[in-house]
C-alpha cells in the first residue's frame, strides 16, 4: 500500500480586520473613524473580510455598505462599496431620493472637511439685498430654512477650482433648492434629523415662500378679508366697509363738510 498523503497545513497570518461600531442599514455611508481595527488570526487564503492594509492601499475616507451589518461583527469585503466606484451614487441612493449636483459657490463657506461625505446638512437661504429687493424685507434678516437631514454623497474639484457636491434630497428638497439658488446664497449647518415627514413639510414651506415673489403675490394669497376705514367727522364717526367706493364717499364727505362750513 502506498503512503498517505500528508494533510496540507494552512498557514495562519496576522491581521487587523474592520469591525463596526454600531449597527448599519443597507446603503449607509461609513467613514474611516466609524471603524475598529481588531487584531486578528485568519487563514493566509481567506479573502472573505475586509483588511486594514487594503483600506490603507486604496486610501479610502470612507465606504458603503451593500446590505445590514450589526454592531461588532467584521465587515465582509463582498458587502463593501468603494468611494471610487463609478456607480456609487447609484449605489447608495436610497429609495424616494433623487441626487442633486450643486455649485459650491452657491453656498457661503461650505468646506468638504465640515461636512464630508456620508453626513448630513441642514441647508438654509440666508438673505442678502438682492434677496431683500425680490422679497420685500419678507425673512427680517432671519435665515429661511429649506431643507434638513440631507446627505452628502460626493464632493468634486474641477481644474479651474469650482467645487461641486452631490446631495441626496427628496423631490420638495429639489425644488426649494432650485428656488433658492436663483435669490440668494445659501448656508450648510450640521443636521441628523431624516424623519421624511418632517422633511417634506419644511421644504415644502420654503418653496411656498420662494414662490412668492413679490408683496402683491403673498397680498393675494391672504385670506379673503373684507376690509373698511373708519371716517371721522368731529363727534360723528362713520364706517366705510366697500373699499372699491371708498374714494368717492371720502370725496362726498369732504364737499358735505365743505358746504356746512360755508
Amino acid at each position: 500500500m502506498g503512503k498517505s498523503a500528508k494533510p496540507k497545513s494552512v498557514a495562519m497570518i496576522d491581521v487587523k480586520l474592520a469591525v463596526m461600531r454600531q449597527d448599519y442599514e443597507a446603503t449607509d455611508i461609513v467613514s474611516a473613524a466609524e471603524i475598529i481595527w481588531s487584531d486578528a488570526s485568519i487563514s493566509s487564503d481567506d479573502e472573505q473580510f475586509l483588511q486594514y492594509n487594503e483600506f490603507i492601499d486604496k486610501g479610502a475616507s470612507y465606504i458603503a455598505l451593500k446590505s445590514p451589518v450589526k454592531s461588532g461583527t467584521a465587515l465582509r469585503r463582498d458587502v463593501v462599496i468603494w468611494g471610487d466606484n463609478r456607480n456609487f451614487i447609484q449605489e447608495v441612493l436610497k429609495p424616494s431620493h433623487k441626487a442633486i449636483s450643486i455649485n459650491g459657490k452657491a453656498f457661503s463657506a461650505l468646506l468638504p472637511q465640515n461636512h464630508p461625505v456620508g453626513s448630513k446638512m441642514g441647508i438654509y437661504l440666508r438673505p442678502d439685498e438682492r434677496t431683500a429687493k425680490v422679497f420685500g424685507g419678507l425673512y427680517n434678516n432671519v435665515p429661511l430654512k429649506i431643507a434638513q437631514g440631507v446627505r452628502v454623497l460626493k464632493w468634486v474639484e474641477h481644474s479651474k477650482g469650482s467645487l461641486f457636491l452631490t446631495l441626496e434630497v427628496l423631490d420638495a428638497e429639489l425644488e426649494a433648492l432650485m428656488q433658492a439658488q436663483r435669490v440668494g446664497v445659501l448656508e450648510a449647518s450640521t443636521s441628523t434629523s431624516h424623519d421624511i415627514a418632517t422633511r417634506n413639510l419644511i421644504a415644502q414651506a420654503a418653496f411656498d415662500a420662494l414662490h412668492f415673489k413679490n408683496k402683491k403675490k403673498i397680498l393675494d394669497h391672504q385670506p379673503n378679508v373684507k376690509r373698511h376705514i373708519i371716517v371721522y367727522r368731529g363727534a360723528a364717526v362713520e364706517r366705510i366697509d366697500n373699499v372699491e367706493t371708498t374714494f368717492s364717499k371720502l370725496v362726498q364727505v369732504t364737499n358735505d363738510a365743505m358746504d356746512k362750513a360755508q
